[in-house]
Formats: C-alpha cells, sequence, structure tokens
C-alpha cells in the first residue's frame, strides 16, 4: 500500500464516542471546531483499489496494514468495482494515480440465498455474509 491502511476503531456508546472526541481534540490546536460525517460500519473485507490514469490495476486486501493480498482478477468480476473512472468530456481530468480504500460486503439478502444454493446443491453453506464474502474474494 503506498500508506498504511489502519484498522478501524469501534466506539460501542455515547461514553467511548466521547472519550475518543476529546483524544482527538487533544491533538489539535485549542479552539479548533470539528464536523463530522457519520455512518453505520459495514462489517467486511477492507480492499484497497488502485486506479492509474483512470484504469483499475490493482486490488488488495488490508493484509498487515502495509501489505495486501492481491485480489484484482476477483475484484475484477464485480459490476460495483469500476474498471475505470467515469469522466465525461469536458470535466476534470482523470487523476495519474488514485487509491480508494473500501468495504466488500455480501447484503443478508444474497448471503441467503447464497446458502439456499448451496444447500440445494448439496454443499456446504456458509457461516456468515462476512466471511462468505472475503472467502470468495481471497481464493
Amino acid at each position: 500500500h503506498p500508506a498504511p491502511i489502519l484498522s478501524l476503531a469501534n466506539a460501542f456508546g455515547a461514553d467511548e464516542v466521547k472519550a475518543w472526541h476529546q483524544r482527538i481534540l487533544r491533538l489539535l490546536p485549542a479552539g479548533t471546531r470539528l464536523q463530522f460525517v457519520v455512518e453505520p460500519k459495514v462489517d467486511g473485507l477492507t480492499v484497497v483499489l488502485h486506479y492509474r490514469d483512470g484504469q483499475f490495476v490493482l486490488g488488495a486486501t488490508r493484509g498487515t496494514g502495509d501489505v495486501g493480498e492481491d485480489i484484482t482478477l476477483n475484484l475484477r468480476t464485480l459490476r460495483s468495482v469500476p474498471q475505470q473512472i467515469p469522466v465525461s468530456p469536458g470535466q476534470a481530468q482523470k487523476p495519474a494515480l488514485l487509491v480508494v480504500r473500501g468495504e466488500a460486503y455480501m447484503t443478508d439478502q444474497d448471503f441467503r440465498a447464497l446458502n439456499l444454493s448451496q444447500e440445494n446443491n448439496g454443499r456446504k453453506t456458509f457461516a456468515n455474509p462476512r466471511n462468505a464474502a472475503a472467502g470468495s474474494l481471497r481464493q
């Protein structure tokens, strides 16, 4: 990875969020005002997508944070992973290098459908959606 891909921290209640906020404020100049964007954490497999001159060239897991496992070929099979950065004529140019961090995950509905298919074909079912999604990308 061009920069370490760190693990995200969890907070399970208001007190933990307040403590995290106080730790952040101690790192900043006094009087700094912060704004936040908050979204639910998706429990998936961290993937790092590399685009060169607008083309998808590498996909890796988070791995150690410094080095991940190359899963490019399997990521190319996912319709939700753009193979190129879409730019319309007259818009900004594609960057020479763009690295994007995201989560690969399977919805509960897709997980149930996968397990039903596995069952109907006499195959082993999966324990949970995270492992099913991560396993399929890492094989």
